[in-house]
């Protein structure tokens, strides 16, 4: 029981550390996440900006809208993992009521085959959040083009769980025993972006091609506040014939925090003095990021987009950690403290203070074409329209994959003011997911409310995921 709650504390720590540093993992706008994640082509105003800055030529000629925090800020948040429901989570880590006190759980021998079987391929566990602050659009013409500005904070951490700590945990270390704990990594960042973007329609280049064909760009000044992320890490524990440990350690580790959090290192000294957590706390770092889009609308029925979203990086200078081992180490007497001291350096790594590390941004490759089937079939009861994008990221950061994604959407609006969206998602770093949502559209002012995974709220607690958004902007 005392090694379950090893890994229970291994767990709390993580969570903790994505409290202050956290992102946006699978988190858009209401809109876009009740249609899948879906946004390419159907994204239109300030959402359009960070996903396809193109789009912000789908408004009409003088148009302008804003969203801030009232009536309530447009919001996301995201947490789960892919290999235990909350349910599984409970039972195991939990706890259970005796005598009116919660104590430990004894797990019998199947509960422990069981919780190995739910570790067997290791697994991954995400928390995020985005809010968006304020954001403005204005459009005043093909020729002059459109404008938009958008502030955001975005919280994100992943955590990368692999089979060998909860072997470790569960049946201790046996003559002959070797745990790899290759693959675990830790991500957590949280930062805000200042977005300016500028979208225009080059539809005359094309001699009659498309009805409007128009290009943006947005241009991000990046603040970053924390940031943690496991560069490498293939390190391992053996036990001998002689019940010697055999451990392996292949570490890298980088850390920043904005001097404000107060964070002490525990190889560090200095007296970095209080938290004093503000909303404008002092960076950790900087950066540049640029978005670049296209939309092109055939007709009244077919529209296609392209884009290319966060080129760019981070540069953290502000209290950067280090962590890092590229050593073995053979433990005679478990029982020293000295040598247990050098285990714990071996695996974890020598932590150091460094100028700076650079962190690049989570670069994606975004296409989606949309139909108005309304427009289509004809006599169709109110609009519908359906869209399908396809999302590549170029790295595994935060809130970023190599697995492609494919998405497929649909809002429908039998009146005018009553949308009805859903969506499915597949691939990527959130599997597969079925979303719905809705809102109310008086004209003026719009308000949405989304289930990026409706199924797992349905499931309640053999779901293994939550994701919920809501947003609202004015229109003019």
């Amino acid at each position: 029981m005392k090694k379950l709650k090893l890994l229970l504390a291994i767990l709390l720590f993580t969570s903790i550390l994505s409290a202050q540093s956290g992102g946006s993992v699978g988190v858009t706008d209401a809109i876009s996440s009740s249609m899948g994640n879906t946004y390419i082509t159907n994204s239109t105003g300030v959402y359009s900006i960070g996903k396809n800055p193109a789009n912000l030529m789908f408004s009409e000629d003088n148009h302008f809208e804003f969203a801030t925090v009232l009536p309530f800020p447009n919001f996301g948040v995201y947490a789960g993992a892919d290999f235990m429901t909350f349910e599984e989570f409970n039972y195991y880590f939990g706890g259970e009521e005796v005598n009116g006190e919660v104590q430990g759980r004894y797990l019998t021998d199947e509960d422990k085959t069981n919780l190995k079987n739910l570790f067997e391929e290791g697994g991954v566990t995400t928390i995020g959040a985005s809010i968006n602050y304020f954001s403005f659009m204005y459009k005043a013409d093909k020729d002059i083009g459109a404008f938009g500005f958008s502030i955001s904070d975005n919280f994100g951490f992943s955590f990368d769980f692999p089979a060998g700590i909860v072997d470790l945990a569960l049946e201790g270390n046996p003559i002959g025993s070797v745990y790899s704990f290759d693959g675990a990594r830790v991500r957590a960042s949280y930062y805000r972006d200042y977005t300016l973007s500028y979208a225009r329609e080059f539809t005359d280049l094309f001699d009659g091609t498309f009805e409007m064909f128009s290009v943006g760009l947005s241009m991000k000044i990046i603040q970053g506040f924390a940031y943690i992320e496991t560069e490498r890490m293939n390190s391992s524990i053996e036990t001998g014939p002689n019940s010697q440990l055999i451990t392996k350690g292949d570490v890298l580790i980088h850390s920043a925090f904005s001097p404000d959090f107060g964070v002490e290192y525990d190889f560090d000294s200095t007296d970095v003095g209080e938290s004093n957590v503000s909303p404008f706390p002092t960076p950790a770092g900087s950066g540049f990021g640029v978005d670049l889009g296209f939309a092109a609308k055939l007709d009244d029925i077919w529209t296609f987009g392209l884009a290319i979203t966060d080129i760019g990086s981070i540069n953290f200078t502000e209290r950067v950690a280090q962590y890092k081992s590229d050593k073995a180490l053979i433990l005679e007497d478990i029982s020293n403290q000295e040598e247990r001291d050098s285990l714990s350096e071996v695996l974890k790594g020598e932590g150091s203070l460094v100028d700076e590390v650079s962190s690049a941004l989570p670069t994606a490759l975004r296409m989606g074409a949309s139909a108005r089937i309304d427009q289509l079939v004809g006599q169709f009861p109110g609009t519908l329209l359906v869209a399908l994008d396809y999302n590549q990221g170029f790295n595994n950061k935060i809130r970023n994959s190599t697995t492609p994604r494919f998405s497929l959407g649909a809002e429908w609006r039998p009146f005018a003011s009553w949308p009805i969206r859903t969506g499915f998602s597949f691939g990527g770093r959130d599997g597969a997911a079925w979303s719905l949502g809705t809102g109310v559209d008086f004209g003026v002012l719009e308000m949405n409310i989304s289930a990026f995974r409706f199924g797992n709220l349905l499931a309640a607690n053999n779901a293994s995921k939550f994701s919920v958004a809501f947003g609202s902007r004015w229109k003019f």
